[in-house]
């Protein structure tokens, strides 16, 4: 089956494993990972080391979630290809919006869900950002505990591999309305974004748990989404904290055993 199907997300291998009775031969579930070129209008931009699914949303979310676009209205179409070594995503854009992009100069490479490879300057990787509305939702935190808490039935890689990090999207009520996984934790909340817009459900109607540290590019991309909040299971930086004072994102992180730490727009959460 081609790498290109988005079912193919493993692949099994042959290991030795060693255990307290000796050692033993299994099989186990490993993650693929593979290059990803993103291009605009069949020019080329960026490569990124990714899961092979979901390429449509994490061409849409990538786009927006770096602020090249302002919404989906501004994507004419979104393909994608095999290649030899890995996978092509061509997002089409009209000729005034793909010169924006290509003047601010990105390299073209990536490491796995790079958040900002390729930028050369201080200014592009601190790109501004515009802050997210004073009024929002008020969220309870038991609301937030139980996300947390069942987001991991939704890890189906994860289950697999336990190698991958996950980004989703629960709606004001609690329900799931969108999760999507990758090797890399930038690229599963960018298909995340890119499967929202396509819903086309509202950012402000919710909020986000990623399964990684809150990051300063984890922190952008939710801003430029129009989410208001975000959850991490994990650490936020120091970056990532100032980022969200300046733009009004309430960021949650540490959210493990009934314990989380709020780190600014504290007025969101009762």
């Amino acid at each position: 089956m081609s790498i290109i199907d988005k079912s193919i997300t493993t692949v099994t291998s042959e290991v030795k494993k060693y255990l307290p009775s000796g050692f033993e031969k299994i099989n186990d579930q490993i993650a693929i990972e593979t290059p990803v070129l993103i291009k605009f209008n069949s020019k080329k931009y960026v490569v990124m080391m990714a899961s092979p699914s979901d390429f449509e949303d994490f061409g849409i979310g990538f786009t927006i979630s770096e602020g090249l676009v302002e919404s989906i209205d501004n994507i004419d179409s979104v393909s994608f290809e095999k290649l030899e070594r890995g996978v092509s995503i061509n997002i089409e854009l009209s000729n005034k919006h793909v010169l924006n992009i290509f003047q601010k100069n990105r390299n073209i490479e990536g490491r796995t869900g790079c958040g900002i490879c390729g930028i050369n300057e201080i200014d592009n990787a601190l790109r501004p950002l515009k802050p997210l509305s004073i009024e929002g939702p008020t969220l309870n935190i038991d609301l937030i505990f139980s996300a947390i808490n069942r987001l991991p039935e939704s890890q189906n890689v994860n289950k697999e591999t336990g190698s991958v990090h996950a980004a989703a999207f629960f709606g004001l009520d609690g329900k799931l309305m969108g999760i999507r996984e990758d090797v890399g934790r930038h690229n599963a909340l960018d298909k995340l974004i890119g499967c929202l817009v396509r819903k086309k459900i509202n950012p402000s109607k919710g909020f986000i748990v990623i399964t990684s540290r809150c990051s300063m590019e984890m922190a952008q991309k939710t801003i430029s989404f129009g989410c208001p909040v975000l959850v991490s299971v994990s650490a936020p930086t120091s970056l990532a904290i100032d980022i969200a004072k300046q733009n009004r994102l309430t960021v949650l992180a540490f959210a493990r055993n009934e314990k989380i730490n709020i780190y600014s727009d504290f007025s969101r959460i009762i």
